[in-house]
């Protein structure tokens, strides 16, 4: 699969095609040299929704836990911990303390549902 992004080359004219693996491949990079930015964490999870929700998950949660204040991170482990491994529970938790976050976070509203 080829992500629609391309990078032009200042002065050359020329557009490059990044895949989906190269992409993959620098977040990891970048993941490898910050491994406490949570901003970072949260815009992999986002890149890595649509194709593997487990490792999704992972940086969901990481990031949640990076920055206790992220409502986004927060809720989508919650919605991923339901979706992923079925932990009921353990995702209603999660949208408990997406709300006392940020009550006014609709993604919140819409997993709970």
């Amino acid at each position: 699969a080829v992500v629609g992004m391309a990078r032009r080359d200042e002065g050359a004219g020329v557009s490059t095609t990044v895949t989906r693996a190269q992409r993959d491949s620098r977040f990891l990079a970048q993941l490898a040299e910050y491994p406490n930015s949570a901003q970072l964490h949260l815009a992999y999870a986002r890149f890595l929704i649509d194709q593997n929700e487990p490792r999704a998950l992972l940086q969901f949660v990481q990031a949640a836990q990076l920055d206790p204040k992220s409502a986004e991170a927060t809720a989508y482990a919650g919605w991923l911990l339901y979706r992923v491994d079925n932990q009921v529970a353990a995702a209603r938790a999660s949208f408990d303390k997406a709300r006392g976050i940020d009550e006014n976070y609709p993604d919140t509203y819409f997993f709970m549902g």
